[in-house]
C-alpha cells in the first residue's frame, strides 16, 4: 500500500546521468578486480551502476534488480529519459507505450484464442 512506501529522501536528475548494467557473475569471472567498488548483496545478481552529473553525489548509485530483464529495462529507462526534457515529451511517449502494450497484449489474447478454438475443434473431430 502507498502509506508502507518510503517517504523520498532525495530526487536526482537523471539528465546526465549514466547507468550500467553489471552481473555478479560476469564480473566474477574477471577477478577481484572486476567486482568493483561495491560489493553485491547477497542475493541480488544483477544490478545498475548509477553514475550522476557533477554535483549531484559523491559516488555511484546501485540499483539492485530481481532479474536481468528488470535491469535492462532500468538502463533502458535511464537512457530514454535524456530524450524528454519536458512534461509535454514524458506524457506523450508515456502514451505511446500504453497503446504499444495495450496492442501486444491484444494480440496475445487473440493468437491464445485462435489457438484454444483449434484445439477444440480438434477434439470434436476426433471424437
Amino acid at each position: 500500500s502507498a502509506s508502507s512506501m518510503a517517504k523520498v529522501k532525495r530526487v536526482y536528475t537523471l539528465a546526465d546521468a549514466v547507468g550500467r548494467l553489471e552481473n555478479y557473475d560476469e564480473m566474477a569471472r574477471r577477478g577481484p578486480r572486476g567486482m568493483g567498488i561495491e560489493p553485491f548483496y547477497r542475493d541480488f545478481k544483477d544490478r545498475v551502476r548509477l553514475t550522476l552529473a557533477k554535483g549531484q553525489r559523491k559516488g555511484d548509485l546501485y540499483l539492485y534488480a530481481d532479474d536481468a530483464t528488470t535491469a535492462k529495462n532500468w538502463v533502458r529507462a535511464i537512457k530514454m529519459s535524456q530524450y524528454f526534457e519536458n512534461a509535454g515529451d514524458r506524457e506523450a511517449i508515456s502514451i505511446v507505450v500504453r497503446r504499444l502494450v495495450g496492442s501486444a497484449r491484444n494480440k496475445g489474447w487473440g493468437a491464445l484464442l485462435a489457438y484454444a478454438n483449434e484445439i477444440k475443434e480438434t477434439q470434436r473431430l476426433v471424437h
